[in-house]
């Protein structure tokens, strides 16, 4: 079974109604990272054995008849600047190395509660300062339709693997959506806040304009993404 044969939001119709679980997909998308990663190098880091526990987890919501969202179950890479609670997060850069946050960035409680899986975490420009993924402390990633060549940033990590089928979806910027040749959707930080996204506490400048920003493949995802994580209603209407 091929998990990247469907869109997100097939595979969480296909988890619902029992075609496969959600700790099955997981280890499909592990596998494909243990199989390509050494050439695309989108990962800093996996966290297989907390992504197999949450799948459990969510599989049992799923079994009880839990209203979750419509990408209940689906594995998701995560921008190496988005804090995730006694998980590394290093913002690409060897000065956070070992470095564990005490709390999730509210993006992180936000995908928890709709029953999305982090896998781990995603190469980027080191603290996001760059625009091709070629300044990690760790590694450069490769774009994901000829190695030669850059896969944009900060976020290349991201638009690589979902590009390369190493990740479902995944969290990052418009200009390596561009490169890759995949779909981002950008809102505003008041339906996705930078807290807590190590680079929104660099400086004033980010703390204003940096938030996190799906991308996926289909439209029909990104549209799901909405319905997971609706924006904001005011008094003068939805924002």
């Amino acid at each position: 079974m091929n998990v990247f044969e469907w869109s997100a939001a097939e595979l969480a119709q296909k988890i619902k109604a029992g075609e496969l679980s959600a700790p099955e997909a997981v280890e499909a998308v592990t596998a494909a990272i243990d199989s390509k990663d050494g050439t695309y190098n989108c990962y800093t880091s996996l966290n297989k054995e907390a992504a197999l526990q949450q799948a459990e987890t969510v599989q049992s919501r799923i079994d009880a008849g839990e209203a979750l969202s419509p990408l209940a179950g689906v594995p998701i890479g995560i921008k190496d600047n988005i804090c995730t609670k006694g998980q590394l997060t290093t913002c690409a850069s060897k000065i956070l190395t070992g470095f564990k946050p005490p709390y999730n960035a509210t993006v992180i409680e936000k995908l928890h509660a709709a029953g999305m899986i982090p896998l781990g975490k995603l190469n980027m420009d080191e603290f996001a300062m760059g625009s091709t993924t070629e300044n990690s402390a760790f590694h450069v990633t490769r774009n994901p339709r000829n190695t030669a060549c850059v896969p944009g940033g900060s976020s290349g990590g991201s638009c690589c693997s979902v590009y390369r089928n190493t990740s479902v979806s995944g969290s990052v910027c418009s200009v390596p959506t561009v490169v890759s040749s995949i779909l981002s959707l950008s809102p505003f930080s008041r339906w996705v806040p930078t807290i807590s996204s190590t680079t929104s506490r660099v400086s004033v400048c980010f703390s204003v304009i940096r938030h996190p920003v799906p991308a996926r493949r289909p439209p029909a995802d990104q549209s799901a993404r909405c319905t997971a994580h609706p924006p904001p209603q005011t008094a003068w209407g939805t924002y």
